[in-house]
C-alpha cells in the first residue's frame, strides 16, 4: 500500500504542470505582413488592443513586440495600397507569440486637381517652345565657376559660350554678342556689361527668372537673329521688410526689399560695388587705379486695383580706371602719357497693366536708357573722346485669350528713338609731328584731328501672333 501512495502523489504534479503551460501566454509577439502576391510589405502601422501599442514594418515585412505585460488579443494593419485588417488572435498564436497576416491590395484614389494660371494685370503668358533655356535667380550662385554672374552662368548651357574667361559677352549658335536680344521686364538693354564686358549688368540678388531662346522665338521680340534673353526682376516682399548681401570675386553687393504702402505695393532696391580695387589700389603704385563700378538697380511695383497695376524700375551706375606711364630718363623713346576713363548709364522706365475682362490684357510701357563714356590721354600728344547716346522707347502689348483657353491672340507695337553723339579729338606733340626720314619715324606717330558725329535714328514695327491648341494636354 505504500508504494502505490508514493506513485500517485508523483503523477498529480506532472499533470499540473502541463495543465498550466496549456494556458501559458507569450511575454512577446513577433510576425510578418505579406501581400496577397507574397511580398513584405515594407512601413504598414501595426497596432496591439487594447493599449494601442504600435510599431512599423521593416523591409522585410517583420515587427516585434517585446515585454508585454498584458494579453493581447487582436492586432490591426494599415498602409497605403492595401485594405484595412483587423486580425482576432487564436490561443495557439498568443501561446507561440507569432503570427503571419496577408494583407489586400487595394488601389489608391483621389480627388482629381484643377492647375490653373493667374496673371497679373498686363503680365504677358510666355510661349513655351522646348529650345527654351530657363533659370531661376537662385541657381546663379549655386553653378560653379560663375562667379554669381548671370551671363556667364548661361555659359554652362548647351550651345552657349562666353568670349573668353575675361568676358561675359555670349556666342548663342555661332551668333555674335550683338545678334542677341537683352530684355530686362521687357525693356531693350544696348550694353549689358560692367568693366567693358568683364561683367554682367544684372545684380542675381533681383532676377526671379531668366528665359533664353536661342531660336525660334515669337513674333513680340522682332528680328534678332541670334537669341532673345528675356530677364524677369522679382517684386519685391508686401509682407515684410528683407535685407540680403551677397560677396563674389569680383563684387559685393546688398538688396533691401518690403511693403510699400501697405500691402498692395512693394519695393527691392540693390546696390553693387567692386571691393578688390579698394584693396590693390592702396597696394600698388599711384600711377595705376584698378578699373572698376558701382551700380544702384530698384524695382518698385503698386496694385491701384485688381485691374489696375504699376510698376517702375529705376538703375544706375558708373564705373572708369586710370593709368599714369611717365617718360623714363634713360629711354627718351618712352611716352609721357596719363590715361582716363570714366562711363556711366541710367535707366528709368513705368509699365502700366489694365486687364478692363477676364481674358484680356493690356500693357504699356514708357523707358529711357542714357549712357555716356569719356576717355582722355594727357601726355605728349592729347586725345579726347566723347560719347553719348540715349534712346526713349515706348511699347504697347496686348493679349487675349479665348473662355476655353483654346485660342490666343497676341499684338502689339513699338516705337524707339536713339539718339547719339560721337566726338573726338587728337593733338599731337611738335616732337612727334615733325617730318623725319621713315627709318627714323618714331613706331606712334599720330596726326592732328578732330572727329564729330550726331545723329539720331527712327525705329518702329508691329506684330500679330495667333495660338489655337487643337487638344487639351498642347
Amino acid at each position: 500500500m505504500t508504494i502505490r501512495k508514493i506513485k500517485i502523489t508523483a503523477i498529480i504534479p506532472i499533470f499540473a504542470v502541463l495543465l498550466l503551460s496549456s494556458q501559458a501566454i507569450a511575454s512577446s509577439l513577433s510576425g510578418v505582413v505579406v501581400s496577397t502576391k507574397g511580398e513584405p510589405v515594407l512601413g504598414a502601422t501595426v497596432e496591439l488592443s487594447p493599449r494601442g501599442l504600435k510599431m512599423w514594418t521593416d523591409e522585410e515585412g517583420f515587427f516585434k513586440f517585446s515585454k508585454l505585460n498584458f494579453s493581447v488579443s487582436k492586432i490591426s494593419i494599415t498602409r497605403v495600397g492595401y485594405k484595412k485588417r483587423t486580425h482576432d488572435l487564436t490561443e495557439h498564436e498568443k501561446r507561440i507569440g507569432f503570427v503571419k497576416l496577408i494583407v489586400e491590395p487595394v488601389p489608391v484614389t483621389m480627388e482629381g486637381v484643377i492647375v490653373s494660371e493667374k496673371r497679373k494685370p498686363g503680365e504677358l503668358r510666355r510661349k513655351q517652345t522646348p529650345s527654351i533655356r530657363e533659370l531661376e535667380g537662385r541657381q546663379i550662385a549655386q553653378i560653379p565657376g560663375a562667379n554669381q554672374d548671370l551671363l556667364r552662368s548661361l555659359s554652362y548651357l548647351p550651345g552657349i559660350i562666353t568670349r573668353s574667361d575675361f568676358s561675359s559677352q555670349l556666342y548663342v549658335r555661332g551668333g555674335g554678342p550683338e545678334q542677341n536680344l537683352v530684355l530686362i521686364d521687357g525693356i531693350m538693354i544696348s550694353s549689358p556689361y560692367r568693366l567693358g564686358t568683364f561683367v554682367s549688368a544684372f545684380n542675381p540678388d533681383l532676377v526671379e527668372n531668366i528665359q533664353l531662346l536661342p531660336g525660334g522665338f515669337p513674333a513680340q521680340y522682332g528680328n534678332r537673329l541670334s537669341s532673345v534673353l528675356d530677364i524677369e526682376y522679382r517684386n519685391g516682399k508686401r509682407d515684410r521688410y528683407r535685407l540680403i548681401s551677397n560677396t563674389s570675386l569680383i563684387n559685393t553687393s546688398s538688396a533691401f526689399e518690403g511693403p510699400l504702402f501697405g500691402e498692395n505695393g512693394g519695393f527691392v532696391v540693390s546696390f553693387r560695388r567692386t571691393y578688390y580695387d579698394l584693396v590693390l589700389n592702396q597696394i600698388a603704385d599711384d600711377d595705376v587705379a584698378f578699373p572698376y563700378f558701382y551700380d544702384f538697380q530698384s524695382k518698385l511695383d503698386y496694385d491701384f486695383s485688381n485691374k489696375l497695376r504699376g510698376e517702375i524700375h529705376f538703375s544706375g551706375a558708373t564705373g572708369g580706371f586710370k593709368l599714369l606711364s611717365e617718360r623714363e630718363e634713360d629711354d627718351p623713346e618712352s611716352l609721357d602719357l596719363n590715361l582716363r576713363d570714366e562711363s556711366g548709364d541710367g535707366l528709368l522706365s513705368f509699365t502700366l497693366g489694365y486687364r478692363p475682362v477676364d481674358n484680356f490684357d493690356l500693357r504699356t510701357q514708357v523707358a529711357r536708357l542714357h549712357r555716356n563714356e569719356e576717355f582722355i590721354i594727357d601726355g605728349d600728344f592729347e586725345l579726347d573722346v566723347d560719347i553719348s547716346g540715349r534712346r526713349n522707347s515706348l511699347k504697347q502689348d496686348a493679349i487675349y485669350t479665348s473662355n476655353n483657353d483654346k485660342h490666343r491672340l497676341l499684338f502689339g507695337w513699338e516705337y524707339h528713338n536713339t539718339y547719339a553723339d560721337f566726338s573726338w579729338e587728337l593733338v599731337a606733340d611738335d616732337s612727334l609731328n615733325r617730318d623725319v626720314p621713315p627709318g627714323d619715324q618714331n613706331i606712334f606717330m599720330p596726326k592732328q584731328d578732330t572727329f564729330d558725329y550726331e545723329g539720331d535714328e527712327i525705329f518702329g514695327g508691329g506684330y500679330l501672333s495667333y495660338e489655337h491648341r487643337s487638344w487639351e494636354n498642347v
